[in-house]
């Protein structure tokens, strides 16, 4: 009795294709802290990806998933979305797009960590702007401001 063909599209006697590899076909597994005494969970997100994740929902204006990912004490400056985004507009209208990034970096001090942001804007050209981003071990937003830049910081603000 001749091979049958179990799967379409497959010919009938012809060598099964290799399966994909597993790797391909496998969630990866989540991040393992190093030291199991570390008080940084399995789970938290590289700093530095996380702030230019963040980045990007502010610049590409998703405020309601930049807004989702901030605690009660970042949103506190501002009663809501709307008010948040009011914000946004108004500093986009005088400030315009980020023009040239000229400093980014993880900040770890004092057992808090910052992803600033430091770059020029289209509408303001001479002046220098730090965005920052205080995160939690989770990479929520504890803290968010955009503030001039402060001479030879190194990205911090004033």
């Amino acid at each position: 009795m001749p091979p049958v063909a179990t799967r379409p599209g497959e010919v009938a006697g012809a060598p099964t294709p290799a399966p994909a590899r597993a790797a391909a076909a496998a969630p990866a597994p989540a991040p393992v802290a190093e030291d199991p005494r570390s008080p940084t969970p399995a789970a938290w997100p590289d700093p530095l990806r996380r702030g230019r994740e963040l980045t990007g929902l502010l610049y590409g204006e998703r405020l309601g998933e930049l807004w989702a990912a901030f605690l009660p004490s970042a949103r506190a400056e501002w009663r809501d979305l709307a008010a948040f985004q009011a914000y946004r507009a108004a500093g986009l209208q005088s400030f315009g797009r980020e023009a040239a990034l000229l400093h980014e970096a993880v900040i770890e001090e004092g057992g808090l960590t910052s992803y600033v942001r430091t770059a020029t804007f289209e509408g303001a050209p001479g002046q220098e702007w730090t965005v920052v981003f205080r995160l939690d071990e989770g990479g929520r937003v504890q803290d968010f401001r955009i503030a001039p830049a402060a001479p030879d910081s190194g990205g911090r603000t004033n």
